[in-house]
C-alpha cells in the first residue's frame, strides 16, 4: 500500500477541490448556454403584482374586491374577467428579437393601461400590427409576439 506524506496528502486535497470547482463550473456555464439557446419567454406584466384596473381603447376593466366589472359591459362574467386578468400576469409569450434600434412599424397600434398595486403611474403595453402578426411591449419594453392562442386569453371576443 502506498503511503503519502502530510504534504502529499494536501496536494491531492488541493487538486480534488479544484477539480469540482472546474466540474461546477462548467455545468453552470453548459446550463446558462442552453438556457440562451432556447427560445425566451416572458410575461406581459410583473408576475407578483396585482391589477387594480386595466384601461383599454374603448373599455375599462375594475377589480372591485375579489370580483371584477368592465364598463361599458363587454359581455363577460367576473369569472371570465378573472381569468383573462390572471392571463395578462401569467400567460408566457416569446419575446420577438428585432435589429438593434429598430422599432415596430404599424399602422395599427393600441394602448393598453395597466393600474398595480403598490405603483403610482400605470403601465402602458402597447399592441401592434405588424406583417408577421401582432405583438406587444411589455412592462420591461420587450416585443412579445402573440398567436391567437394568446390574444383570445387576453383580450374580449
Amino acid at each position: 500500500m502506498m503511503k503519502l506524506s502530510k504534504k502529499a496528502w494536501n496536494n491531492v486535497l488541493i487538486f480534488a477541490v479544484l477539480g469540482m470547482i472546474f466540474i461546477f463550473n462548467f455545468s453552470h456555464k453548459r446550463m446558462l448556454n442552453e438556457e440562451i439557446s432556447s427560445p425566451k419567454q416572458t410575461t406581459l406584466l410583473p408576475s407578483h403584482s396585482m391589477i387594480l384596473t386595466m384601461q383599454g381603447p374603448d373599455y375599462t376593466i375594475e377589480r372591485i374586491g375579489r370580483s371584477w366589472r368592465s364598463r361599458p359591459d363587454i359581455g363577460l362574467a367576473p369569472e371570465q374577467l378573472n381569468k383573462m386578468m390572471n392571463a395578462w400576469l401569467s400567460e408566457p409569450l416569446a419575446t420577438l428579437e428585432l435589429p438593434t434600434g429598430q422599432l415596430p412599424v404599424s399602422q395599427f397600434s393600441q394602448v393598453y393601461q395597466f393600474w398595480l398595486a403598490g405603483v403610482d403611474e400605470p403601465v402602458s403595453l402597447t399592441l401592434y400590427q405588424l406583417e408577421s402578426g401582432l405583438v406587444i411591449s411589455n412592462w420591461q419594453s420587450q416585443l412579445l409576439q402573440l398567436d391567437e392562442l394568446n390574444i383570445h386569453k387576453l383580450l374580449p371576443k
